[in-house]
């Protein structure tokens, strides 16, 4: 066959990097097409075939029991993609293009062979659904209709595949670096349920001037609020870095970090409003070398402070929760550490996977004094979230204090 020429094969090669799909397991997401294939055109073989350059690779390749299993070579598809149309053969053993491909002289002997290019987000052709039969067998107008129709749903799981790699990406890009706090052990982590999180933490450190430590949960789910979690990190940290500036910036020296956070309503309120939702949400500040921790909670309710001793003690405001109303002032609380002292700050996921009320904070207050250290809590949580597919967000930020003065 004619290698291709152009800028297509470069596109399509592209567009197979971002899905991620190649040489990598069958997924059912991709069978249900192909089993459905099978039974609507009566074949004994239909296929999600994925063509990089002049490779074919089968992503999907659902076949009855007597039917073998058929090379990796499909001359079919690679015909198929560089026509970018619908293609079908009717006889493949009087086809001199196809005569002497490998499916036709060998198992599982293609006879007829019909295919529909499949396509990423940017509407290249990566690949084909495509049918085989050992057998001739009539090909009617309808059932051309029917294929294309079949396609255009695989092209859709593709092209959701693809931006939603995309969401993870960026949003796995926006987590900040590991959390690094002079005179404490830290870790932390975030697991969406979906391919991105309504929750996110966030840290900055400002020198002598403190460090910052934040844990929020968007209402909701999925894309949507993920994209304002993106809003409500980038207001926050503009606002930190402001009061970390103190005098000359937009938060003088009086300021505390309740000021801060009714700043960040005040940029957020109306665009939450529009958006129906609301922000859960613990902030808080500590400086290296000292045991204050000043915290504000914004209608959160999930910090705790575990004592060395096995004393726990939870940090719970009566403040709202962001985007509530821009008339509501947030109060700065202080909470002191010692040695030993654990600060944990969670999601409500986390609740889920302990049982799913208040009372689970004395358990996740037992993982905290069980654990080595920080990372040691965090690693057991993914272990819990694991077990669960089913559960919400979880996200979860510990300090540990290991020095004294």
């Amino acid at each position: 066959m004619t290698p291709e020429a152009g800028a297509e094969p470069e596109r399509r090669s592209r567009g197979l990097d971002a899905l991620d799909l190649l040489d990598t397991p069958a997924e059912e997401r991709f069978d249900r097409f192909t089993r459905l294939a099978l039974v609507l055109f009566d074949v004994p073989i239909a296929s999600i075939t994925l063509v990089d350059g002049e490779r074919t690779f089968f992503k999907s390749l659902t076949r009855i029991p007597q039917v073998p299993q058929p090379p990796a070579s499909d001359d079919f598809s690679l015909a198929c993609v560089k026509s970018g149309e619908l293609l079908v053969v009717p006889d493949a053993r009087e086809d001199p293009t196809y005569a002497g491909a490998p499916t036709v002289v060998g198992a599982p002997r293609v006879r007829f062979w019909a295919g529909h290019p499949v396509h990423d987000a940017h509407g290249t052709a990566i690949g084909t659904l495509a049918l085989a039969d050992r057998r001739l067998r009539p090909w009617e107008d309808r059932d051309a209709q029917l294929l294309r129709e079949l396609a255009r749903w695989v092209d859709t799981e593709l092209q959701t595949e693809g931006e939603a790699q995309r969401a993870t990406a960026v949003q796995e890009a926006l987590l900040p670096p590991p959390l690094v706090l002079d005179g404490y052990d830290a870790a932390a982590v975030c697991l969406p349920t979906s391919v991105v999180s309504g929750d996110f933490y966030d840290h900055a450190g400002f020198g002598d001037a403190g460090h910052l430590l934040a844990l929020a949960d968007v209402m909701g789910k999925g894309t949507g609020a993920a994209i304002l979690t993106a809003t409500v990190r980038a207001s926050l940290r503009a606002e930190a870095t402001a009061y970390a500036q103190g005098r000359g910036g937009r938060h003088e020296d009086g300021a505390d970090l309740g000021t801060v956070v009714s700043a960040v309503n005040a940029l957020l309120v109306s665009d939450l409003a529009a958006s129906d939702a609301f922000v859960t949400g613990f902030v808080a500040w500590a400086h290296p070398g000292r045991g204050e921790v000043r915290w504000v909670d914004a209608g959160h309710g999930l910090a705790l402070v575990c004592r060395a001793d096995g004393a726990v003690e939870q940090l719970r405001g009566g403040d709202l929760p962001l985007g509530i109303t821009a008339d509501w002032t947030w109060t700065e609380s202080s909470v002191g550490l010692e040695p030993g002292d654990w600060f944990v700050l969670t999601s409500d996921g986390l609740l889920d996977l302990l049982g799913g009320t208040m009372d689970s904070l004395g358990e996740i207050a037992r993982l905290a004094l069980a654990a080595e250290h920080p990372r040691a809590l965090v690693e057991r949580v993914a272990e819990l979230a694991e077990t669960d597919p089913a559960r919400d967000d979880v996200t979860v930020l510990a300090i540990r204090r290991t020095s004294p003065l």
